[in-house]
């Protein structure tokens, strides 16, 4: 099993939420014992999820998923836009139907 994206989170969540505290209450703090500090705990994590055999909640399939979702949308939107530009040109209605036809291919 792949833990990799959820670590990736959990970091990334603890570096927001430490810097944010540390830059709210003004702390003076040595970097390095604060980057090996969440190092450690990240790996805690890691060992308790291995051990425990969880499955991880974000996997590669379910990123794959919906960025191929995210795509189709996306390509969905530019023909939308397409056939709005062909469908206001100043063209005979079969040309535009042409074009129209071309662009669903």
């Amino acid at each position: 099993m792949s833990y990799v994206y959820d670590l990736s989170i959990l970091l990334e969540g603890m570096n927001k939420a430490y810097l944010q505290t540390i830059l709210h209450l003004e702390l003076e703090i040595n970097p390095k014992d604060l980057a090996e500090w969440i190092l450690d705990r990240l790996n805690d994590h890691k060992e308790s999820l291995l051990i425990k055999r969880v499955p991880p909640f974000i996997t590669s399939d379910i990123l794959q998923e919906k960025h191929e979702e995210k795509h189709d949308q996306e390509l969905d939107d530019v023909i939308e836009s397409v056939s709005e530009v062909i469908s206001g040109l100043k063209a005979s209605e079969e040309k535009v139907a042409e074009w129209l036809e071309a662009l669903m291919c």
